[in-house]
This record gives structure tokens, C-alpha cells and sequence, in this order.
């Protein structure tokens, strides 16, 4: 078992947001290409490990709570080989996750512990970026699955600085 959420798939890979907090069975590995998920080089995301978590309504109908630990997640810059995983940093934690649906069909995510983030160029702030985010973030993802980062705090860890090494 592994912990993703997918909020959203483009034309060329199944994963685009990436919030490492809900249970999903076995291993997974993609590849996003030179201007998704990194400026200038492709990378390859792969996740591993066995989660202990739980998920449920957490607000009685108007949202979902998702938490869990256990999974190892490894960044690959594919023309260095240079790798970057959150185990091998103090970025490594667990994480918990509350999605409340909004009335104009956005989801309101809050995070609370380690996730990874990836923008494209429809977000806000306009990507490609990634990043590995340690304290409580909270996006707003609209009804076209375009993300906006409405506020975070804690440690940020940007993942293409880490892999242009």
C-alpha cells in the first residue's frame, strides 16, 4: 500500500497533484516531463512502503479526513540521476488531510504534517514547481482541477533546487 491522492490527471501522465496523504494499494512510479513538474528536466516520482493510517467523514458530512505515515517517496531528476527523498531529510513525517467540498464545486484541502505539491502553469502560483511542504498547508482546488495555494506555514523544501544538484 502506498498514500497518494490524485486530485487531477493531464494528457500525459496519471498523476498532476500530488498530496501524499490517502491509502492506496501497491507501489507507483511516474514520470512528468520537463515543464510539469520541473522547469527544465523530467522527473520521475516513485512511492514505496507500507502506510498505517486511517480515513472518514471527520466533519459530520461536510468534508473527508485522511491520515497516515509509512510511505517512502523518491524524486528522480532522469538526466542526472540526482535524487531527493523526504526520508533523507527532516521533511519526513506524517500527515492528515481534510477536504470540504465548496458550493461552487471547489474543494477547500487542508494538510496538516508532510506533503508534496505540484504546480502547473493554470495554478496559482503558476508552476512548473515542486515542492515538499512540512506544517499545514491549504489549497483550493476549483471545478477545471486548476490548484490554488491559499496559505501555508511551516518548512518548504523546493524539490527542482533539490534535484538541479
Amino acid at each position: 500500500m502506498k498514500t497518494i491522492t490524485i486530485f487531477r490527471a493531464a494528457n500525459h501522465t496519471a498523476l498532476a497533484l500530488v498530496m501524499m496523504i490517502c491509502v492506496v494499494s501497491s507501489a507507483v512510479a511516474d514520470v512528468f516531463p520537463a515543464g510539469v513538474a520541473c522547469p527544465d528536466f523530467d522527473v520521475r516520482l516513485e512511492a514505496s512502503g507500507s502506510p498505517v493510517g486511517f480515513s472518514g467523514d471527520g466533519s459530520r458530512g461536510h468534508g473527508l479526513v485522511f491520515a497516515g505515515t509509512g510511505i517512502i517517496y523518491t524524486f528522480t531528476n532522469l538526466s542526472t540521476g540526482t535524487t531527493w527523498s523526504p526520508a533523507t531529510s527532516p521533511a519526513a513525517a506524517g500527515a492528515a488531510q481534510k477536504v470540504r467540498p465548496n458550493a461552487d464545486g471547489s474543494l477547500t484541502v487542508t494538510i496538516t504534517g508532510s506533503t508534496g505539491l505540484i504546480m502547473f502553469p493554470t495554478d496559482y502560483p503558476a508552476g512548473p514547481s515542486t515542492t515538499w511542504y512540512t506544517g499545514k498547508l491549504v489549497i483550493e482546488v476549483d471545478a477545471a482541477f486548476n490548484t490554488t495555494l491559499k496559505s501555508f506555514a511551516g518548512r518548504q523544501t523546493d524539490i527542482c533546487a533539490e534535484l538541479s544538484d
